[in-house]
């Protein structure tokens, strides 16, 4: 497509005992009774901004707005259900935390391999989290990179974009042959799932779905810009991927979306490009040696 997907991050602070939040949300009033437990002895008033005490250790709003946080960047839209349940999972793993260093598993080998593993993801992302900070995109630069990719696909406000079947097999001789046969009057989606060797498609009739000329292999592009609409390439197209039989389903008009409609994807594919540039630069600057 036009934009390039964000990747994934590390999200500090996630919350981390899904299996708790199950038992939770089955239990809605665990929570509410342990309090009636504890308020069975006199104790003394929280501090401000503390939600609950589990053992003498403080779960603050501000550790709970974190959690809400993190929650709502995944997408997940917040409620006060959400929160109650936010704070049963902080109350839990409490508990969980204090019964495991009970039980020192805290100083164990596998736990202190795991943990290190965790400090270095935190700080590559910390590091690079600094970086954009120090660094800030640009209205500028997300125009220019408006302008590339548009590029890329055109160069105008529209384009042509494709409905493409494909099968594709791994000599030419095989590829002639399923050709041979659609040609025949075999119906392509059944000659697809029979021999096809791209798992993806051919567990879809050999559709690959909508695609613009300057997604797919040039050699391919070449040949489906010439190809009519529900008509077959003339001959099976070579690829390192192996040889295709490519149709060609359908075509329709891709308008470009406006500048303002992709900012935030615009700006995701720069910090991309950054980081990979950032990376690289660090490692041409580390001393690495391989035995």
């Amino acid at each position: 497509m036009f934009l390039v997907s964000p990747q994934a991050s590390y999200l500090r602070g996630s919350l981390i005992v899904t299996a708790a939040m199950c038992c939770l949300l089955a239990q809605p009033t665990w929570a509410a009774e342990k309090k009636t437990e504890k308020s069975e002895k006199p104790a003394a008033a929280a501090p401000a901004g503390v939600v609950v005490t589990v053992d003498g250790v403080a779960i603050t709003n501000a550790n709970v707005d974190e959690a809400v946080a993190n929650i709502r960047n995944q997408g997940v839209q917040t409620s006060p259900q959400l929160r109650e349940q936010v704070i049963n999972e902080l109350i839990v793993r409490e508990v969980l935390t204090k019964e495991a260093k009970r039980l020192e598993l805290d100083k164990s080998k596998n736990f202190k391999k795991q943990l290190e593993e965790i400090t270095k993801n935190l700080l590559a992302e910390s590091l690079w989290a600094d970086y954009l900070t120090k660094h800030p995109i640009t209205e500028q630069e997300e125009h220019a990179e408006y302008d590339r990719q548009k590029k890329l696909l055109g160069g105008g406000d529209s384009t042509p974009q494709y409905l493409l079947k494909d099968i594709v097999l791994e000599n030419e001789a095989d590829a002639k042959e399923a050709l041979s046969r659609v040609q025949k009057g075999e119906d392509f989606a059944k000659v697809a799932a029979a021999v096809s060797k791209d798992e993806p498609s051919r567990n879809k009739g050999g559709e690959i779905g909508w695609v613009l000329p300057a997604q797919i292999a040039p050699v391919i592009a070449n040949v489906v810009v010439n190809v009519g609409k529900g008509k077959l390439a003339a001959s099976p197209i070579q690829t390192p991927s192996g040889w295709h039989v490519i149709k060609v389903e359908d075509v329709r008009d891709f308008k470009l979306p406006a500048f303002e409609e992709t900012r935030p994807q615009l700006k995701q594919s720069i910090q991309n490009q950054r980081r990979q540039k950032f990376i690289e630069e660090l490692v041409k600057k580390s001393e690495i040696k391989k035995p």
